[in-house]
């Protein structure tokens, strides 16, 4: 998935935001919205690779730990993958 990803990335967030405004004219949107969409548009690309990146640097080794110990995907989240990406 990440090639995908990172081929949809290299679209810049303004070449989009004309469809974006034209959606937004259609449900009756305004600019205001529009901005704050362009905006997220922009961001979340790099907060996308940045999540990617952390997830990548966990150790192979604790998640075998956690299928060992039988964790849960809940408790995975709150002991394995929360406390790696705080740690970055």
């Amino acid at each position: 998935m990440q090639p995908l990803v990172q081929i949809a990335a290299s679209v810049p967030a303004t070449a989009l935001f004309p469809v974006l405004l034209l959606g937004l004219i259609q449900t009756g949107g305004g600019l205001e919205i529009g901005s704050v969409a362009l905006m997220m548009l922009g961001t979340m690309w790099y907060l996308l690779f940045n999540v990617i990146a952390g997830a990548q640097s966990i150790p192979s080794e604790l998640f075998e730990a956690a299928q060992v110990y039988k964790l849960s995907l809940v408790q995975r989240w709150k002991t394995l993958i929360l406390p790696e990406f705080f740690l970055i």
